[in-house]
């Protein structure tokens, strides 16, 4: 795996030892199962770049080892639902069904489920890897992060475009209306 610079690999590095690092705190039975699933998606998410991007440089869209977090009210039981409501993709969907959603001013995101339990999201496009962790399970906001294997990105920019589509999944209908 190669990484454009040395500081997308340390915030890669930062990123994959956090999920995994085993810090639990008072409510350690929720943390423990977050970094046991948060493990296997990780895992997975390696094979993905071996198997799919192998030698491409990557560009790590989102904070070292925060990501790309949502609004207070991607805390909610049902925050992952409305996620994949957002992204058009069912409650039964699984590995290998298409996903094609409007991520605003981040684009399209066009690709298929390569990973899916009721707490993490992986969307694989031709160019890149969407994750999405629903850390509303475990006491926290679905959050997002984006590993994007093309030239150009500019990862400061798209962090900025997907929170604000993040923001806008859990906006209330009440502000999602237009003003007359």
């Amino acid at each position: 795996m190669r990484f454009a610079s040395a500081k997308e690999r340390a915030a890669f590095a930062v990123e994959q030892a956090d999920a995994v690092s085993g810090i639990l705190a008072d409510e350690w039975e929720d943390q423990y199962d977050a970094i046991g699933g948060h493990t296997d998606f990780y895992l997975h998410t390696l094979g993905q770049y071996l198997e799919h991007f192998n030698g491409r440089q990557v560009t790590y869209v989102g904070q070292p080892s925060a990501g790309i977090e949502g609004p207070e009210a991607a805390g909610t039981p049902d925050a992952m639902d409305a996620l994949r409501a957002a992204l058009g993709v069912s409650s039964d969907a699984g590995v290998g069904d298409a996903v094609q959603a409007s991520l605003g001013d981040a684009g399209t995101l066009d690709g298929a489920i390569d990973y899916s339990t009721p707490e993490f999201l992986g969307v694989r496009t031709a160019d890149g890897l969407y994750r999405f962790f629903g850390r509303n399970h475990f006491g926290s906001v679905v959050w997002m992060s984006a590993h994007l294997f093309v030239d150009g990105v500019d990862a400061a920019a798209r962090e900025a475009q997907l929170k604000a589509w993040l923001d806008g999944v859990y906006a209330t209908e009440q502000s999602r209306v237009e003003p007359s």
